[in-house]
């Protein structure tokens, strides 16, 4: 029997005809740093066939009834990010879905926000800003997505009534500020649906992961929102599994939904011990069937999509007994993989019996339409089938990570040399000095180092700027030429400034005589000052010799200084005081007037 006459393939039709499939076929949250290649050559495969699937259509995939499917295009970069090793294949795919992704959102808006949640997940792990969707070429995109709502333009939208709006879309705080909405009241879009998003709980869940990577994290009504869908009919077969539906949740138990819905959970801060954690462990142990798959609730049939969600949070958990449930589901997926052992020609033709060369790796829906591959080649809309198939059921492999631990890319900026400032002149230890510098990306990290001692650190401005200020070290106790260098997210966004410290010091000051005239002129030569070469500037120096008589200058060559003064005409002991870059820079000598 061929797949196109299989239950599996009605399911997948009717998914594809809308929006639905875009988010219940996602994979991946959340992680610090970019992703190492992961172990087992089973995995690797399934990279190596859909990087040749994005390859040859322009880093993205195509749909059944589209050139591109933005949704599955998603889903497998998901994917290779969760499989790892694959980061500039991740960035191309998350590049095109910035570039040109709005042709997925624009009859979104709110009618589906799970869409809008989905963009932004995959701009998180991909490399991107989600912050700054750019929506220049979506026409009156823009403004029909601002009037949506019956109070206005969205805060979020940076978009106003009659056209006049910017060209960027705030994914994360579009996704944000509809849970908010819907946990007012008073903003008359509740309906009952405290802290919901979209149109159902794949789009709730791919909000709580996006939300989950933000320094904010996840609204507890969002979470809760989640839970709700849970079955707590003990005398149900489905007890502790997650439902399609929030009123009729026993009788909408999935396998997909329970495997998605607990990874959002836990990405939001669900562990076991958690009473809504414990009881899907006890469905899965309850439903999971002796070759290692799930049901799906339409057909209550296994299939490598739900086995592949299940599996995978049911490794994350980590216990020994979900271990045990990850290993049969593990067994069950590589069982539906094409190895190998299954390749019976070279090339990409899969539309004769067995498979192609490039198609080892892909990963069949169910047993049905990987023996009907194997003797009647793979035809039509089977081919989609498959791609879909395989981007969600890989996550169910072993040695792959879990939803909130798929790490981000980390995209590598141009490099750039900085513009550097801060004082010229010789600065004291423990002074506090300004320093500014320009040429960083918006919101780039950024330390400030002296001498190899780290002595600020920040994020540049929405222009890349840096203005901070630090406190010179007083472990620097000699006098010295130093170099202060500010330094972007990498080593090669660096710019540095030449910068002159000097320690506590007493200076040595000579006078031309120890008795003088009253009215007449005193030569006093101060000595130990701090001159920087070219183009530092030499430390200031003020000579005082009474209150009303003080000259501000700086140290000459060698660091030395003379300067010539009128004598007061009050006769007796006076004072020259001089004092360098401060006051630990100072000396006091006495003379006569006669």
């Amino acid at each position: 029997m061929t797949p196109t006459a299989s239950p599996s393939r009605r399911r997948w039709a009717h998914l594809a005809s809308g929006t639905a499939l875009a988010v219940a076929v996602t994979l991946g949250v959340t992680a610090p740093a970019s992703a190492a290649p992961s172990e087992g050559a089973d995995a690797q495969s399934t990279a190596t066939y859909l990087e040749h699937q994005l390859s040859k259509n322009d880093y993205t995939l195509p749909g059944s009834f589209s050139p591109t499917d933005w949704g599955l295009t998603i889903d497998a970069l998901f994917a290779l990010a969760a499989i790892g090793g694959h980061d500039d294949t991740v960035e191309k795919v998350a590049q095109r879905v910035q570039a040109d992704g709005w042709d997925y959102l624009q009859y979104s808006c709110y009618s589906d926000i799970g869409s809008f949640a989905k963009v932004s997940l995959a701009l998180q792990i991909g490399g991107g800003d989600p912050t700054r969707f750019d929506i220049s070429k979506a026409g009156d995109f823009g403004d029909y997505c601002s009037d949506v709502e019956s109070d206005g333009p969205h805060p979020a939208h940076g978009a106003y009534p009659g056209g006049d709006r910017n060209d960027t879309l705030d994914l994360v705080g579009l996704v944000r500020e509809e849970i908010r909405l819907n946990d007012t009241e008073a903003a008359g879009v509740n309906r009952g649906r405290a802290g919901h998003v979209g149109t159902n709980h794949f789009d709730q869940t791919l909000a709580v992961l996006t939300l989950a990577r933000t320094d904010e994290g996840v609204p507890a009504v969002a979470t809760s929102y989640l839970a709700a869908h849970q079955c707590l009919d003990e005398s149900s077969d489905d007890f502790g599994g997650l439902g399609y539906s929030r009123t009729e949740q026993c009788g909408s138990v999935d396998g997909d939904a329970t495997g998605f819905m607990l990874s959002g959970l836990v990405a939001a801060g669900k562990k076991v011990g958690d009473a809504v954690v414990d009881r899907a462990i006890t469905w899965m142990k309850n439903r999971q069937a002796d070759d290692g798959s799930f049901p799906a609730s339409w057909s209550g049939q296994g299939n490598s999509n739900s086995a592949g969600l299940v599996g995978n949070v049911a490794r994350q958990l980590g216990t020994a007994e979900t271990n045990a449930i990850a290993d049969r589901t593990d067994a069950y997926l590589r069982g539906l993989l094409v190895g190998p052992d299954d390749v019976v020609r070279e090339g990409d033709d899969a539309t004769q019996p067995g498979f192609a060369r490039q198609w080892a790796g892909a990963i069949a829906y169910d047993a049905d339409a990987f023996d009907s591959a194997k003797t009647q080649g793979i035809q039509g809309f089977e081919e989609d089938q498959w791609r879909r198939a395989t981007t969600q059921a890989v996550l169910g492999l072993a040695k792959l990570p879990g939803w909130s631990d798929i790490p981000a890319v980390e995209t590598k900026l141009p490099a750039k040399q900085l513009t550097v400032s801060s004082n010229k002149r010789p600065t004291a230890v423990g002074t506090t000095v300004p320093v500014t510098a320009t040429g960083l990306a918006a919101g780039e990290k950024y330390t400030v180092a002296l001498s190899g001692t780290q002595v600020a650190s920040g994020t540049a401005s929405a222009t890349g700027a840096v203005s901070t200020s630090f406190t010179i070290p007083k472990a620097m106790t000699d006098n010295a030429y130093r170099k202060l260098v500010v330094t972007g997210s990498q080593d090669d966004r660096t710019g540095s400034v030449r910068f002159a410290t000097v320690a506590a010091k007493k200076l040595t000051v000579k006078l031309s005589a120890t008795k003088v005239k009253a009215g007449k002129k005193l030569t006093i030569r101060v000595s130990g000052l701090m001159t920087p070469a070219s183009p530092g500037l030499p430390e200031k120096l003020q000579v005082r010799m009474s209150r009303r008589s003080a000259v501000d200058t700086y140290a000459g060559p060698g660091g030395v200084k003379t300067v010539t003064m009128t004598v007061p005409r009050s006769k007796g002991t006076t004072y020259v005081r001089v004092s360098g870059a401060s006051t630990s820079r100072t000396a006091v000598v006495s003379f006569k007037v006669v």
